[in-house]
């Protein structure tokens, strides 16, 4: 019986765990969506909203893939990618392996 689908669907979700391992914020079933940006549109927004998260010092921990903007820079860390360590300048590379590995 044909579905109205001419292709898996695919479905994505967003999770976001507090330090104690409490889920606080959550988005589930986006049928169709290929990357983190729908599904995490909410989440980051409320990021940037002071009503929601009035410290800037409160960062979120991602994989690599979580959509980044210029707005969301220092508040979502990711780990870097393969190569990345490399092309990073010499002087800063301790500080970002440092980073990296606290992340991983």
């Amino acid at each position: 019986m044909y579905n109205g689908w001419l292709h898996t669907v695919f479905v994505t979700g967003t999770i976001c765990f507090s330090v104690d391992g409490c889920i606080i914020w959550a988005r589930h079933n986006y049928p169709g969506s290929w990357n983190d940006s729908d599904t995490s549109l909410g989440f980051r927004n409320n990021l940037l909203d002071p009503t929601y998260c009035p410290d800037a010092r409160m960062n979120v921990v991602s994989d690599s893939v979580f959509p980044c903007s210029t707005e969301m820079t220092g508040r979502i860390l990711t780990p870097r990618k393969d190569g990345d360590l490399e092309r990073i300048l010499p002087s800063l590379r301790s500080s970002a392996r440092t980073l990296h590995n606290v992340i991983t």
